[in-house]
């Protein structure tokens, strides 16, 4: 086990987990109504808090709430692949950015949402947690997936922790 990943690990691991959702969406190829009605909008959802981070200029505010809500990516196996693949381009592009860059996002608070926050964070911290949120997001697809027949790699959906506690159990 590294002691502490690169940057370049951080990266290879986001570019992982989005291809796992494009495999996902993959799946579902000429199958659009099946896909819009499970899958599509938990994909949206993660591709547009990737785009949050990585389509803004350095220093710009990310603000994960207020996202494009494009419908189109949850409706489209092909539009959801393509903007999968340019997450994929962009998460490689970020090797010449610095780990601990400054990054302020914004966030709604309040049970209401009629707050807003500001908050300091970095690059790499940013990247763990969209990472992170997809992961969540494919926990909770994964039943409906499974249940619809569709065979998901056993690692899908769950936390990198929890796939290297379960893989520890079976060695000892």
């Amino acid at each position: 086990m590294k002691q502490r990943p690169s940057f370049a690990d951080v990266i290879a691991f986001n570019v992982a987990v989005v291809g796992q959702g494009r495999a996902l969406a993959q799946c579902y190829a000429g199958r659009d109504e099946a896909f819009a009605a499970n899958v599509g909008p938990h994909l949206r959802h993660i591709i547009e808090h990737y785009e949050a981070l990585l389509d803004r200029e350095p220093g710009a505010l990310v603000d994960y709430d207020h996202r494009a809500r494009d419908r189109s990516v949850e409706r489209s196996t092909r539009i959801a692949m393509a903007r999968i693949d340019a997450l994929a381009e962009k998460l490689r592009a970020l090797r010449e950015r610095a780990p601990a860059e400054p990054v302020s996002v914004g966030f709604s608070i309040g049970l209401d949402g009629a707050d807003f926050c500001v908050s300091p964070s970095s690059l790499v911290r940013e990247l763990n947690f969209v990472a992170s949120h997809a992961i969540h997001h494919y926990a909770i697809i994964r039943p409906l997936v499974e249940a619809a027949g569709v065979v998901l790699p056993d690692e899908f959906g769950k936390a990198p922790e929890t796939v290297r506690y379960e893989r520890l159990q079976w060695t000892t």
